[in-house]
């Protein structure tokens, strides 16, 4: 994780930030400096995979606006900056009509490339068709048929929805083990229904408590659609039945911060696990005030310079050497983040 770590660091040090619009607009303070032998090379490699990309126009679809996707931009803005490329960011608010349009859009305003956050993951060929003759970059959100990247049209970056749930599940795990308990209730929050990274992540973190013996029952069972205010009121209206609850499971960090606010609000204190993923910079300082057991990290602004590598090496014919053969860019690893490493993910922040 430190070599990830690093490149964070990186890029972060290459250019200031800029944020395009949208609710929740962060700006990175400068990172602390990574040693030498660790940032040197990935930056080398990072400027030998865009190739010549100065004058290049890269459109940023992301698909909805929360701090996840506000990092993940300004981590391709950053980068942009420092290699002369243009870019413009829509968002899609979660409508993949309004999104083919704003797909269409770019196509037809001359754009060389787009990185698409997909709203409908088993809609990828509209939106493939709809892209013309730019290069697309998926990100985030698995298509329901990976076979379809190529590596000359299309690729992914992304991690493994999957192993991030069982992340999750390994802690939690642990967690009670050391508690000596093996009958649970628990509290899940998903997000958009019907979304590959919902279900993967749900299934990872659900499978892996019941392989290591836990038996879970979830008196709450629900989707927040990644929003936090939804996830605080249907939390909020659950722990005032009055039902117990050993653990609370979420499939971003924002819903997770959004059940803390719901017990804070209430006059409690924390005191089960409650769980998230994407490690943002609001999660990880809920993990180091110790509200939030632990998060999963999930890098967002290396994944922003990945995606934006990937564009220019597309539209250039020369891939980053991160590409494996499937085209799938596993670019960050599922690492737990705790009270024990979150400094780490925090000096990335600028902490």
């Amino acid at each position: 994780m430190k070599k990830k770590l690093a490149l964070l660091m990186v890029a972060a040090l290459m250019a200031g930030i800029v944020g395009c619009g949208g609710q929740q607009q962060q700006q990175a303070a400068p990172a602390q400096e990574a040693p030498a032998e660790e940032a040197e090379a990935p930056a080398e490699e990072a400027a030998e995979a865009s190739g010549d990309a100065a004058g290049l126009k890269v459109g940023i679809c992301l698909p909805a606006r929360d701090q996840y996707w506000t990092t993940f931009e300004t981590g391709i803005i950053s980068q942009a900056e420092a290699q002369g490329i243009e870019t413009q960011t829509v968002v899609a608010d979660e409508d993949f009509s309004k999104q083919v349009s704003q797909i269409q859009t770019f196509a037809n305003n001359g754009f060389d490339a787009i990185i698409l956050g997909i709203t409908d993951a088993s809609s990828y060929q509209e939106a493939l068709d709809a892209s013309g003759d730019m290069k697309v970059v998926f990100f985030n959100r698995a298509l329901t048929d990976m076979s379809v990247l190529d590596g000359e049209k299309c690729v992914y970056v992304g991690m493994s929805e999957y192993d991030a749930g069982v992340a999750q599940g390994e802690w939690l795990s642990n967690y009670f083990k050391e508690q000596g308990k093996t009958e649970l209730n628990g509290v899940l929050f998903m997000g958009v229904l019907g979304q590959e990274s919902v279900s993967n992540r749900t299934a990872g973190a659900k499978e892996t408590l019941e392989k290591n013996g836990f038996t879970v029952t979830w008196g709450l069972d629900d989707t927040a659609n990644w929003d936090r205010t939804e996830a605080m009121n249907k939390f909020t209206q659950y722990q005032g039945s009055g039902a117990e609850i050993d653990l609370v499971v979420c499939n971003n960090d924002e819903m997770a911060l959004g059940v803390i606010e719901a017990i804070t609000a209430a006059g409690k204190t924390v005191d089960i696990p409650v769980v998230g993923i994407d490690a943002t910079e609001t999660g990880c300082m809920a993990v180091k005030e110790g509200n939030m057991a632990m998060t999963v990290n999930q890098n967002p602004h290396f994944q922003g310079t990945e995606a934006l590598a990937c564009a220019a090496g597309l539209v250039n014919g020369s891939l980053p050497a991160s590409v494996d053969t499937t085209t799938f860019i596993d670019s960050t690893p599922a690492d737990a983040i705790t009270p024990d490493n979150v400094d780490e993910v925090l000096a990335g922040y600028g902490h």
